[in-house]
């Protein structure tokens, strides 16, 4: 797992450095899923909705609506969290949240099953 950018903690009072540094972890999971033989781009991570809080003795920190798209059927997931929680440990957060969203939320192994999930070879990356 290639680390999405230099981990640890933002100190900025600058909100378009915590975005583009949330948009560089994206950026890496999206191209990690769209390589993957598996899912060849099936799932992506985007964001929506932003706030940005600031604070004058330690930096501001930006909130970020996180969307996890299942291409194929249309299932978004939303969830809420902060820039420097997702990002501080290398983007593996993030890798973990899409786990997730693949495994348990979206539950795509009971659903379709390991047979379809193989032998479907669309590629997702055009959609």
């Amino acid at each position: 797992m290639r680390k999405c950018f230099n981990p640890g903690w933002l100190y900025s009072n600058n909100r378009r450095r915590h975005q583009r540094r949330i948009n560089q972890a994206m950026r890496i999971i999206n191209k990690g899923i769209e390589k993957d033989e598996l899912w060849r781009g099936r799932f992506v991570v985007r964001t929506g909705a932003t706030n940005f809080i600031r604070d004058k003795e330690s930096g501001g920190y930006l909130e970020v609506e996180l969307l996890f798209i299942d291409k194929r059927t249309g299932f978004i997931w939303k969830t809420w969290e902060s820039v420097n929680s997702v990002c501080s440990f290398g983007g593996w957060h993030m890798w973990h949240m899409m786990n997730r969203f693949i495994t348990e939320i979206n539950d795509v192994w009971t659903k379709e099953g390991r047979d379809f999930l193989y032998s479907d070879k669309t590629d997702y990356t055009k959609i």
